[in-house]
């Protein structure tokens, strides 16, 4: 009886850890963003005051992504090699430290300049902390803190506008720059006190990750799992003006409800994944992309068929990045974590060109080409079994 106690008090004890440890993180990263994406709802502003074109504005912006697209595989590199601690709280003091300089920029050059240095700084974020999870985490505990980080990530965007917007009812641009970077400068202390590093962080070589077919296969899959739920998400607002006649605010109001929705269907994703596999979930939420662009052939690509396929893809939403630190050794999953982000957004500027052609109705064959494409990635995936590469039916590989 005391030792069924004491089991049940351990368990009790460590969910608590993984709940806590989750918040912690999903709040740090969500940060990050905050830090990512001050800058867009600070356009307008910052075209009157500085005199810049929509063009200069829309290449700045360019650079930020840019930045962040560069930054990610490398960083992975750069985690194994000097610790994955250490390259979070760095790029931590480098995001702060460049939109602090923002609030000052009074040139085109400079805003730009500074906006690549935000991007390349907030790219080594992402693989730094999927590398302290495989650290400090196994089994099921890695989907609550990994899903919970991604969730903060959906909410992001949304944080970002919604600070801005407050911060610009009683202040100017400037100074939501400033307010923007206070919540990342104020959680690095606590969060570098309480570092995880008590099981100690491996180094050495972390290439073994590039040389897996499995994870170029997963980097497949993403690629196309973004460039249909990010490209669409992108045209949707348009969609629901121009072929459903809805008013700008309203069509704004319903495309930001999308995302919540796909939050939630996330989380059942992720659980239906324990009772088949990972590989199975992102192969069926293909196919369903796959026949409801299919579909779409013959009605024409509709606001509804392309909320549906986003709200499909979503159920795949967090098993790109939840299996990653169970299946390799930590020292290679910042740099597949890395790898498989930089895919999809490749995958993402990609499926916003294609989608275009459809969402005019002029060429809808990329939006069902994408879906397969991803399908048969997944599928790839699920047949691999014992003696490849990478064996995605077993747990750890060492």
């Amino acid at each position: 009886m005391k030792l069924i106690c004491s089991c049940e008090s351990l368990k009790g004890e460590t969910m608590r850890r993984v709940w806590r440890i989750s918040l912690e993180f999903s709040a740090y990263y969500l940060s990050f963003y905050l830090c990512r994406y001050s800058v867009l709802p600070l356009l307008p502003s910052i075209a009157a005051e500085v005199g810049l074109s929509y063009g200069q504005l829309a290449a700045s912006i360019s650079m930020l992504y840019a930045g962040y697209a560069l930054a990610l595989t490398p960083s992975g590199l750069a985690a194994a090699a000097v610790g994955a601690w250490r390259l979070l709280l760095g790029s931590a003091a480098v995001t702060v430290l460049a939109n602090l300089l923002l609030a000052l920029a009074r040139d085109w050059i400079t805003i730009s300049l500074l906006l690549f240095v935000n991007g390349l700084a907030q790219g080594a974020a992402w693989p730094s902390l999927m590398q302290a999870v495989a650290v400090e985490f196994r089994g099921s505990d890695v989907d609550y803190v990994v899903g919970a980080m991604l969730t903060a990530a959906l909410f992001g965007p949304s944080a970002a506008f919604l600070l801005a917007s407050l911060v610009m009812y009683v202040a100017n641009w400037r100074v939501a720059f400033v307010a923007s970077a206070a919540p990342l400068a104020a959680l690095s202390p606590v969060i570098a006190a309480g570092r995880r590093g008590r099981r100690g962080e491996p180094r050495g070589e972390a290439l073994g990750a590039v040389k897996r077919l499995a994870i170029w296969l997963l980097g497949m899959a993403y690629a196309c799992h973004y460039a249909l739920l990010r490209g669409l998400l992108s045209w949707l607002p348009t969609m629901l003006v121009e072929v459903e006649g809805l008013e700008p605010p309203t069509a704004s109001l319903l495309s930001g409800a999308v995302p919540l929705a796909s939050a939630c269907i996330a989380v059942v994703g992720a659980l239906l994944s324990r009772r088949t596999s990972p590989w199975s979930v992102i192969a069926l939420s293909f196919a369903a992309a796959a026949l409801l662009t299919t579909y779409s052939l013959a009605t024409g690509l509709s606001a509804a068929v392309a909320t549906a396929v986003i709200l499909a893809l979503s159920l795949s939403e967090w098993l790109y990045f939840t299996q990653l630190p169970q299946l390799l050794p930590p020292r290679e999953v910042g740099l597949a974590s890395g790898l498989v982000d930089t895919l999809g957004y490749a995958g993402s500027s990609l499926g916003t060109m294609l989608l275009a052609s459809a969402v005019e109705g002029k060429c809808p064959a990329g939006a069902v080409l994408i879906p397969l494409a991803g399908l048969s990635a997944a599928v790839a995936l699920r047949l691999r079994g014992p003696g490849g590469d990478m064996d995605f039916r077993r747990r750890r590989v060492c």
